[in-house]
């Protein structure tokens, strides 16, 4: 594991159809680990209709492992389909094992949660016990990965309390 992790978090505007690589990520940006956000990128977040083609999060996690290895870089993928009220555990658990490809590369440092969870966006499919379940899943499947847990700013500790399922827990900061 590296010894500093300089993070650089990937989300909707990035184009998987025109990727930037790991190695430019590295180069623009000096981030020692990346993390996609996969169900951004492949336009499946919580609130839309379309369906997962997890077959396509393998291959674009195949490809970005390929680059990190050779980069020496390493990686986090965030899907929320753990977290989810939505699917049962055996569904949870049978895409998980589908993602195994994901998650079975020492490059790959482990698994992002549902960003900002305790945030009130309308609709949500996700709550306190569902983040924990996802979390106890997770590395019930994968033990020796790590789960990322990222919130927003301004929130109390007792307002992040229960949602705070993570092996590594950070707040946004925006300075720009």
């Amino acid at each position: 594991r590296p010894p500093r992790i300089t993070a650089l978090w990937i989300g909707p505007w990035y184009q998987p159809n025109n990727p930037l690589t790991v190695t430019r990520l590295k180069q623009d940006f000096g981030a020692n680990t990346i993390m996609y956000n996969l169900d951004w990128l492949f336009f499946n977040y919580f609130n839309s209709a379309n369906a997962y083609d997890l077959n396509r999060y393998v291959s674009f996690c195949q490809a970005r492992i390929a680059e990190a290895q050779s980069a020496g870089v390493y990686l986090y993928w965030q899907t929320i389909i753990p977290f989810e009220t939505r699917y049962t555990r055996d569904q949870k658990i049978q895409a998980l094992n589908q993602l195994r490809p994901c998650f079975d590369s020492p490059q790959v440092l482990g698994i992002h949660t549902i960003d900002e969870p305790a945030g009130s966006l309308p609709g949500k499919s996700w709550n306190k016990q569902s983040m924990q379940d996802g979390y106890n899943l997770f590395k019930e499947i994968f033990p020796d990965k790590l789960v990322w847990y990222n919130e927003l700013p301004g929130l109390t500790i007792e307002q992040m309390r229960g949602w705070d399922w993570g092996d590594i827990v950070s707040i946004d900061r925006y300075v720009i």
